[in-house]
């Protein structure tokens, strides 16, 4: 993966929205490396998640990450021959980062 294809996610969540120049449509082929199709008009929604499909338009909504440990969503996609991905690494949550370790 392309390393200007990692996007950062803060805890609190977001909505992100990526579009395709190059094709009218394109589908998805896998998230987090298992093979999952979503196609065009169709959406996928996970425990932390949603991924929504529309043309050339893919819309990814991330929840607020509460607990303590950072997460990662792989989305891969494919349009006619041409294949490309996205990386979203989402921050563990607010609370858990405030917390240091003790030391003995």
């Amino acid at each position: 993966m392309k390393k200007d294809h990692i996007i950062e996610v803060p805890s609190a969540g977001g909505t992100y929205t990526l579009k395709c120049k190059n094709y009218e449509s394109f589908w998805i082929e896998y998230v987090n490396g298992i093979n999952k199709y979503v196609d065009n008009g169709e959406e996928l929604t996970e425990d932390w998640y949603t991924i929504c499909l529309e043309k050339n338009v893919v819309t990814v909504i991330i929840a607020s990450n509460e607990s303590p440990d950072d997460r990662t969503l792989d989305i891969g996609i494919r349009g006619g021959n041409a294949t490309d991905g996205f990386t979203f690494e989402q921050s563990k949550g607010k609370v858990f980062d405030s917390h240091k370790k003790e030391e003995r």
